[in-house]
């Protein structure tokens, strides 16, 4: 009956099918859900592409690469959310130009998208979002950071502590306490002199997220 509703002349009622099987897995449903991809219907396009995401079905990554170039965002948001779930990193490049959206919403879905994924070769790509306009994108940054870190990134991460934008530099400063990386402590304890007053509060976050005592008496004397 589901796979009948796919073909139903109301949109909302194909959507809803699509949504029903990914939540059942019905998987040999997944050439049904993919045809679904020329549908006219915005709506019914993204049910299919999250339903497909909902499955794991790696059959469906190259199409869903196909709609992140898609001229509807809503669709575009589904595909990156449904490629994070496949764990497809062969989109890092696709969902990495997505940040470059003039729509917060899409660039939104493309750091969480990225940050899922969990690769550490995207942390350049999250970094150009830092200082975002958009206070939601923004405040994802740091903690992907910490989502995409890895002990070998660390000479990365402390040489940005030193470039010129200090929206990347504050970032990166709370980023490396969420990740619990205390190699970085006498970096972050150095960050609370930062000429940013951004950086000097982020630092501090940062190392009260590290939780180390030998760090407070640096905050109370930055405070």
């Amino acid at each position: 009956a589901l796979r009948a509703a796919l073909g139903a002349p109301d949109g909302a009622v194909r959507a809803a099918a699509a949504l029903a099987i990914g939540r059942t897995g019905m998987r040999d449903s997944v050439p049904a859900l993919l045809n679904l991809f020329s549908d006219p219907d915005p709506g019914v396009v993204s049910a299919a592409a999250r339903a497909l995401g909902d499955m794991r079905a790696e059959e469906a990554a190259v199409p869903l690469r196909g709609l992140l170039g898609h001229n509807s965002q809503p669709i575009q948001r589904a595909a990156a959310g449904a490629l994070a779930a496949l764990g497809d990193r062969t989109a890092i490049p696709q969902l990495s130009a997505l940040l470059a959206s003039d729509d917060p919403a899409l660039r939104m879905a493309g750091i969480n998208a990225l940050r899922d994924l969990g690769d550490p070769v995207a942390l350049p790509a999250v970094l150009t979002v830092a200082g975002d306009p958009d206070p939601r994108v923004e405040t994802r940054v740091a903690f992907a950071v910490a989502a995409l870190y890895r002990p070998d990134q660390l000479p990365f991460l402390l040489q940005t502590l030193k470039q010129d934008r200090p929206d990347v530099r504050a970032a990166v400063a709370f980023g490396l306490g969420l990740a619990q990386e205390r190699r970085a402590l006498p970096n972050l304890v150095e960050a609370l002199h930062d000429p940013s007053f951004r950086v000097r509060a982020r630092a501090a976050e940062g190392l009260g997220v590290l939780g180390d005592q030998a760090a407070l008496p640096a905050v109370q004397e930055a405070a």
